[in-house]
C-alpha cells in the first residue's frame, strides 16, 4: 500500500488560489513517486540548466519519471514540483533543517539538496515569478498534449507505411514541371523573335551570289570538237535549302504538340508494363512518360536553337 503526503502537499496548494475543474484534477503522488521526481529535477537541472530552456527541461524529467513507472504529464510533474517546494520552505522556515512530522526525511533531504545546488549555482526557483501564467500553460498543455495522443492514435490505426518506391513519381512530377517551365520559356523566346525572323528572312541570302566561273579544261573529242566546260550549277552550293525557316516552325509546331500529348497521357492509357501491381506500373508510366518528355524537349530544344541560328549563318 502507498504511502501519500497528500496532508503536507494540501497546504501548501491550498494557499494558491488556484480553482481546479475534475480534468484539472492531480493524481495521487506517493513518496516513492516524488522521490524519483525530485531526483529527476536534481538531475536534469545539473545536466542541462544552461543548455536547454525550462520548457524543454521539464519535458525531458517528465519523459524520464514515465520511464521510471510514474506515468504522468509535464505540467503534473511541474505542479508537483512546486507543492513539494512550497511544503519545504514552510518547514524549513518554521523548524530549520528538521523535516516536519509526516513529512518524509529522505525526501526532505532529496528537496533540500536541490535547492542547495541552486544556491550554489545562483539559481532562483525558474518560473516562481509567473506562477499564475505557468499554471494557466499547464492547462492548456495538458489538454492539447491528451488531444496530440488521440489523433497520433488514430493516425496510427488508418495510415499503413509506405513504400520507398511510391516517391520516384513525385520526383518524377517535380522534372515534369520543371520540364513545362523550360518549354514555355522556349515558346516565350521564339515568339518573341519571330518577327525579326521574318524580316531578315525576306532579303536574299548574301552568300547564295553565284560566285565566278572558272575555266574549264578545253577537251577534244574523236571529230576534234571543243567541248565547252560546264557552268558550275546551284548544286554545288553547300546551304541546306531544306532547313529553312518556315520548315523549322513547321517542326517546332509538331514537337510542340507532341509534348502536350504525352503530357496529358494518364495512366490508365499506358500499356507497356508487365507488372500486374498497380503501384509497380504506375512508377513505369510515370518513368515512360518521363524519357518521352525528355527526348521531346531535347528535339525542340536543338531545332529552336537552330532557328535562332539560322539568320546568323545567312548574314
Amino acid at each position: 500500500m502507498k504511502e501519500h503526503d497528500n496532508d503536507v502537499i494540501t497546504n501548501a496548494v491550498s494557499g494558491s488560489g488556484f480553482r481546479r475543474t475534475r480534468s484539472q484534477a492531480e493524481p495521487d503522488w506517493s513518496v516513492t513517486e516524488s522521490l524519483i521526481l525530485v531526483n529527476e529535477v536534481a538531475a536534469v537541472e545539473a545536466d542541462c540548466s544552461v543548455a536547454l530552456s525550462l520548457y524543454q527541461q521539464w519535458n525531458i524529467i517528465a519523459e524520464n519519471c514515465a520511464a521510471l513507472d510514474v506515468p504522468r504529464s509535464l505540467p503534473q510533474c511541474r505542479r508537483k514540483w512546486r507543492a513539494l517546494l512550497a511544503a519545504y520552505d514552510g518547514a524549513r522556515g518554521a523548524r530549520g533543517a528538521m523535516p516536519p512530522p509526516g513529512f518524509d526525511r529522505e525526501l526532505f533531504e532529496a528537496i533540500e539538496r536541490v535547492v542547495r545546488a541552486r544556491e550554489e549555482r545562483g539559481m532562483v526557483d525558474p518560473g516562481s515569478d509567473d506562477e499564475d501564467g505557468n499554471e494557466a500553460r499547464d492547462a492548456t498543455v495538458e489538454i492539447g498534449s491528451k488531444r496530440k495522443r488521440q489523433r497520433s492514435k488514430s493516425r496510427c490505426q488508418v495510415q499503413k507505411p509506405k513504400k520507398f518506391h511510391e516517391q520516384r513519381p513525385e520526383d518524377s512530377y517535380e522534372e515534369g514541371l520543371e520540364d513545362d517551365n523550360l518549354e514555355d520559356e522556349y515558346l516565350k523566346d521564339f515568339l518573341e523573335s519571330r518577327p525579326k525572323l521574318k524580316g531578315t528572312a525576306e532579303r536574299p541570302p548574301k552568300h547564295l551570289v553565284m560566285p565566278p566561273k572558272s575555266p574549264g579544261r578545253v577537251e577534244l573529242n574523236e571529230n576534234h570538237h571543243i567541248k565547252r566546260p560546264k557552268p558550275i550549277g546551284t548544286e554545288n552550293i553547300t546551304f541546306n535549302r531544306e532547313e529553312n525557316e518556315e520548315t523549322l516552325t513547321l517542326k517546332l509546331q509538331v514537337l510542340a504538340v507532341e509534348i502536350g500529348t504525352i503530357a496529358s497521357e494518364s495512366a490508365a492509357d499506358y500499356k507497356g508494363g508487365v507488372s500486374q501491381n498497380l503501384e509497380d506500373s504506375h512508377f513505369d508510366f510515370t518513368r515512360c512518360q518521363g524519357d518521352k518528355l525528355i527526348a521531346s524537349l531535347g528535339n525542340f530544344f536543338n531545332t529552336l536553337k537552330h532557328l535562332r541560328d539560322t539568320p546568323q549563318e545567312c548574314n
